[in-house]
């Protein structure tokens, strides 16, 4: 008889291109979508996993707020980690659904955030929204669920996986609007590739998981503020 490991996964939905906020003067349709529009792929994906894997997920999701990150502040940020507090003892592993223009900026705050964490949060988004021709959203929260439940290398703590690349929380950088690989690791190699296969580089998973205490608790910085301007 097989033996599954449980994994309940909570999806923090807060908006962006993958859920349709871009502006109209870029694309030909107008297609928004709500928690539901991700929990159906969820859904479609969890028997995939459970039969490659024998992991048996259990997946939620919730709808904090629904903006476009370029107009995200400070404030949603701090939600976002509260929320992950509140949830910490629930849930084995977090997904987060943001936009791409911050999504480096809420990566190095989570980072901050959550001290201590000891397990995966994960951020993705979009390049194309869910619903328009060409979308990777798809493929790019099926890929964030994979590394949340994956057990061969585990990775703890914020990190993005968007196109290819897993990368630090620390480490995010958008280069371009254009291609389904728009984000950078700056400074350091990447934590890691996924597609096809998965594969995380040891070196850079030890300065990843350099600031993690598995002896402490979880530590929420939650008020999160900008002191100086961006430019």
């Amino acid at each position: 008889m097989t033996t599954f490991t449980h994994k309940r996964v909570l999806v923090l939905f807060t908006g962006g291109t993958v859920a349709g906020n871009v502006a109209k003067s870029k694309v030909s349709q107008n297609v928004k979508s709500d928690p539901n529009s991700f929990m159906t792929i969820l859904n479609n994906s969890v028997d995939i996993i459970k039969a490659n894997w024998n992991i048996e997920i259990v997946p939620s999701i919730v709808e904090l707020f629904n903006v476009d990150s370029s107009n995200i502040q400070p404030e949603n940020w701090s939600t976002l980690a509260a929320k992950i507090q509140e949830s910490y003892d629930d849930f084995d592993a977090f997904v987060v659904l943001h936009g791409t223009n911050t999504m480096g900026y809420i990566a190095a705050a989570l980072s901050f955030a959550l001290e201590n964490i000891n397990k995966p949060v994960v951020l993705t988004g979009a390049q194309v929204p869910l619903g328009y021709l060409g979308t990777d959203a798809v493929t790019n929260l099926v890929n964030a669920l994979r590394m949340a439940v994956w057990e061969y290398n585990d990775v703890k703590g914020v990190m993005a996986v968007f196109g290819s690349k897993i990368i630090t929380g620390v480490r995010v950088k958008k280069g371009t609007d254009f291609d389904y690989d728009p984000f950078n690791s700056f400074q350091t190699g990447t934590l890691g590739q996924i597609g096809r296969f998965m594969r995380i580089d040891a070196n850079a998973l030890q300065k990843h998981v350099g600031y993690l205490s598995k002896s402490k608790p979880l530590a929420i910085h939650g008020d999160i503020t900008i002191e100086n301007e961006l430019i």
